[in-house]
Order: structure tokens, then sequence, then C-alpha cells
């Protein structure tokens, strides 16, 4: 049986890549050979219990029994020596491959979660926080100033703390973090600039900020 991918590959992106590139004939379009998978275990490598786990787990994972590597050269620093055990790989092709390249990215990859859609998921919580604080600043205020003046009597500033407390806790504006709005870092970040110094550093390198070089920093 065809594999999926494989089909979806023949039948609809390889004349799609032909047309949009205009390349004389469909086998010009370029196309996967083979996927190679490598897991490095070290020191783990030469306990056999650990590589046997390890074997059988990419096994059930590509299809496919995995060959040990070795290592090429001794080295003592990493404790590694000529000839031992380094790690497991594995080479797919043909049909195994688009079937473990199907699962990979329809199946595996849409469940991890993305880091960068967690960061952006904490600028724009931090964005309400800053809204927020900013509706309720000059009540909050009065409802402080009201609890903190000893010359109002007792009963009206106890009330004024229940009101205090009711209001939702990220009105206050110590609940705001200083976070960079484009990768959402909480550390390192230039309060005026409103992003982070490694944000700062890739723009710069980018050439998207005027007069800024590496020296500068």
């Amino acid at each position: 049986m065809t594999p999926r991918l494989k089909e979806i590959f023949n039948k609809e992106i390889q004349p799609a890549l032909k047309d949009q590139f205009g390349f004389k004939n469909i086998y010009m379009a370029p196309r996967i050979e083979k996927v190679v998978l490598n897991m490095g275990l070290g020191l783990d490598a030469t306990d056999s219990k650990i590589l046997k786990s390890c074997e059988e787990d990419m096994a059930k994972i590509t299809g496919q029994k995995p060959v040990t590597t070795k290592f090429k050269k001794s080295v003592a620093n990493f404790k590694t020596r000529k000839g031992s055990n380094a790690g497991l790989k594995v080479t797919l092709r043909k049909n195994r491959m688009y079937e473990f390249l199907d699962r990979l990215v329809n199946i595996a990859l849409p469940r991890i979660k993305d880091f960068r859609m967690a960061k952006l998921s904490a600028v724009n919580k931090n964005k309400k926080r800053i809204k927020l604080s900013d509706r309720l600043y000059k009540k909050r205020q009065a409802l402080k100033k009201i609890v903190m003046d000893k010359k109002i009597p007792l009963e009206e500033r106890f009330k004024a703390q229940q009101k205090l407390s009711k209001l939702p806790r990220n009105s206050a504006k110590i609940r705001v973090m200083n976070r960079c709005e484009i990768t959402g870092r909480p550390h390192g970040v230039y309060r005026k600039l409103k992003i982070s110094r490694i944000a700062l550093r890739q723009l710069g390198l980018q050439g998207k900020i005027p007069g800024l070089v590496k020296s500068s920093w």
C-alpha cells in the first residue's frame, strides 16, 4: 500500500513545484531521499540494558531496527574510546520514510507546545494586566487613600478595605511585569525600549536598528 504522503507528493506537490519554478520535467523538482535519525547515548552506551531499551524505543518510533554507531576517535576529556558504542542510528528510505514523516508532521509535532507561542501568550497576558491596572488605577488610589487616612472613622476605612480586596488582583501595578514585547522574556528588559537585550542584539545584527553596531554592547 502506497503511503498517504507519497501520493500527495506525487500528485499535488511535485506538479506544483514544477509549475512554480518552471522545471522542464517533473523529475527536476526537489524530493526527499532519506531521513536519518541519530541518538547519542554518551557514557550510557556502555550499559547493555540501556542500549537495548533505547534500541527497542527507536525501533517502535521508526519501524526499523537501528544500527549501533561507534566512536571514531579516543578523546580523554569526553571519556570516549575508539571502537566503543556511541549511540544509535536509523536511515529511512522510500515508503518507511514517507510514513515516518506523515506521523511526525501530522501527529507528533502538533502535540508539542510551541515555545514562541507560549512566550506570546505571556506577552498578551501582561498587556491585559496593563489595561486593567490603568482602568482601575484611580479607583484603587481613592480606596487606598481612605484606608490610610486615620482621621476617617474605622468603619468607613474597613468598608474601603473590603472594596479594595474585591477588586481583581491583576489590577494592581505591582502585578505588571517588564516583559520583552518580541520574545516575552521577563529578564534583561530595557524599560524605555520595551525589549530584552537578546532581542536588541538580534535586531542590531540584522541591521534593523540604525546606528547600532556590535561594539555598542
